[in-house]
């Protein structure tokens, strides 16, 4: 539970992280599209104006940051429903496990009834799970085990 929330965690920040990559990508072309439009003298911040539609260095060391923080959010992203899958899973066999306990505890309790000379109440089949709390709520009374 806790590496999915460390995994989680580790999401949300790779997408802040990838948000603001983008956004510098996005602030790198506005301002060589603005720099396009202003005569020559004006614009000391990029070198060529006729290289507009070509990006610059830093721009392009922006968008393959950008490519591989999407990767490892895809690959954390694929993690995290791996994780999911098998929570699922490992839910599934705790309500298998814990059914199968409670019919053997039922049946338990039955003989510990016969066994005490008192009559057992009648307990449906998931009551110790359903609605009650604990054993204690489900059941009227408790069975003395030896000699008292």
């Amino acid at each position: 539970l806790q590496l999915a929330k460390d995994l989680g965690a580790s999401l949300y920040a790779a997408r802040e992280q990838i948000q603001s990559t983008r956004s510098a990508v996005e602030a790198r072309r506005v301002l060589r599209a603005a720099a396009s439009v202003l005569p020559s003298q004006h614009h000391d911040c990029l070198e060529d104006v006729d290289t507009v539609e070509v990006p610059d260095e830093e721009e392009k060391r922006l968008c393959t940051q950008l490519h591989e923080e999407k990767e490892q959010y895809k690959a954390k992203t694929a993690e995290l429903k791996h994780l999911k899958l098998h929570c699922a899973a490992l839910e599934a066999r705790y309500r298998a496990q814990r059914t199968a306990f409670d019919k053997e505890f039922v049946v338990w309790w039955r003989t510990m009834c016969e066994a005490q000379g008192v009559p057992h109440p009648p307990v449906a089949d998931g009551a110790l799970t359903s609605g009650a709390a604990s054993t204690q709520e489900a059941l009227p009374f408790r069975p003395s085990i030896g000699s008292e």
